[in-house]
């Protein structure tokens, strides 16, 4: 009861004090208020797909950052937990859902009523807010203070740069160069072997598959010591090679639906399955075109079956959304569960584009039931490249590699299948090709450039660049 009573002390200071201060005038999609609020859930309909999402979702700018455990968003329907959501208007942010306000200014300094606030609606111990400024609570939230609210931390890029993303922005990025100052990233990658460890022994993964996730932490943090990256009570065993790239050129001489088509290709060789969730509709391999799609007009959901070594990695897809009609989507998965052939539904991040208006989505799925990270619109036509990447604790849709929408979540990581999504009305259709999914590791190491101003005695007008020699990183 106590604790009711300071939370709604805290909020009536905070909306008095927004209230003195914010103005109601808002120019559409200028972000003008922060609000920690409760998730809202729609149910499915014939328009769209429902799920999670904000309580204003016409009114939230770019990225939401999904406070959660696995535990409150379970189950479809039964509110619980929090997200944090940018939205275009003030006093929005109001009701029995509402947990804080917080002006758009991330350098602004937290009251500490308002870090009273986080701790009693995130359930965390008195006094573990000590974040000083917006930027610094939401960057602690999602890594440092991860662990205290029972969630996994986001961990660096390929780059090795921490960073969260809200609404337009980013909140804020730090560069890890070692594991002094950031002791919580070890315990999340270690976490991770965990995690591909016991899959390993349950086969779900191939035998010494965390061996090879062991590669891609010495390639990605640029060390030899892979000790480091198990955990104590495991057994410490030698990395082995890494595969990282699976994909397919979908020919077949006929029509053959996809759970019939083994992967054609130099990165090839694995099947399909299809998953029974959202409809089981049916993706086949058009013989005459060499490309997919969909047979008729219910969802088709398939995963591929083939693993990656890590749950950082990305996949692409040639696309084109055709045009007319409406409900035409292709989508990509990264960070699938291995659930095993005809399954209901599965867990896994899902970047999609919905029909040629271009409505670009960045879904987190858990159990079928979906949340939304990241919505944008942009139009599209023609085919181009759908890429959907998962790097360390940020996601990224990209079209034509132009990234488009931007978030951050660390509910999955070390999830190692990938999968594909397609729907068309009975109107329209919509075509795919060259599919591929590959680990990402550290980025290629930098290299040298130097000018020749003259060759030979000859002056060089404008002078020649080649590359001289690799810069260690």
């Amino acid at each position: 009861m106590t604790r009711r009573i300071i939370l709604a002390l805290t909020l009536g200071f905070v909306l008095a004090s927004i209230g003195a201060v914010k103005t109601t005038t808002a120019q559409q999609q200028v972000p003008q208020e922060i609000c920690v609020a409760s998730w809202a859930w729609t149910d499915p309909s014939e328009a769209d797909d429902g799920g999670w999402d904000s309580p204003w979702p016409n009114n939230t700018v770019g990225s939401r950052i999904d406070l959660r455990t696995l535990e409150q968003h379970d189950t479809a329907g039964e509110i619980a937990g929090y997200g944090i959501f940018v939205l275009d208007q003030t006093l929005l942010c109001n009701g029995p859902g509402m947990l804080l306000a917080l002006p758009v200014d991330m350098d602004r300094r937290l009251a500490d009523l308002e870090k009273i606030a986080l701790e009693i609606g995130l359930d965390l111990p008195g006094g573990t807010v000590t974040s000083n400024t917006t930027s610094e609570a939401l960057f602690d939230l999602m890594t440092r203070f991860a662990s205290e609210r029972g969630v996994k931390t986001i961990l660096p890029n390929k780059d090795r740069l921490l960073t969260v993303h809200l609404g337009p922005w980013i909140v804020k990025t730090e560069q890890v160069d070692n594991f002094s100052k950031h002791a919580f990233i070890l315990s999340g990658i270690q976490e991770r072997y965990r995690d591909i460890y016991d899959k390993t022994l349950n086969d779900e993964l191939p035998s010494k598959h965390y061996l090879r996730f062991l590669t891609l932490q010495m390639e990605r943090y640029r060390t030899a010591d892979w000790q480091q990256f198990v955990p104590e009570d495991l057994p410490k065993e030698a990395p082995l090679p890494k595969a990282s790239v699976i994909g397919d050129t979908f020919v077949e001489t006929s029509d053959t639906s996809l759970a019939s088509h083994t992967a054609t290709g130099g990165d090839g060789g694995h099947s399909w399955t299809k998953m029974t969730e959202a409809g089981g509709g049916t993706i086949e391999v058009v013989g005459s075109t060499d490309l997919i799609s969909a047979a008729n007009t219910s969802p088709g959901v398939y995963r591929a079956e083939s693993s990656l070594d890590g749950g950082d990695h990305s996949c692409e897809m040639d696309i084109n959304i055709g045009s007319g009609g409406t409900r035409r989507r292709w989508a990509l998965h990264t960070n699938a569960l291995e659930t095993g052939a005809g399954a209901s539904a599965e867990d896994y991040y899902r970047f999609s584009v919905n029909d040629d208006a271009g409505t670009f989505r960045i879904r987190e799925v858990l159990n079928g039931s979906a949340t939304t990270l990241a919505t944008d619109t942009d139009t599209i036509s023609g085919t181009q490249n759908l890429k959907g990447e998962y790097d360390g604790g940020t996601l990224t849709l990209y079209i034509d590699d132009v990234s488009e929408i931007t978030a951050s979540d660390s509910t999955w990581g070390s999830q190692l299948e990938t999968g594909i999504h397609h729907r068309k009305d009975s109107s329209a259709d919509a075509t795919g090709d060259n599919y591929e999914c590959t680990d990402l590791g550290a980025p290629p190491a930098a290299r040298r450039i130097i000018f020749i101003t003259e060759w030979r005695g000859f002056p060089l007008n404008p002078p020649s660049e080649a590359v001289r020699e690799k810069v260690a990183a």
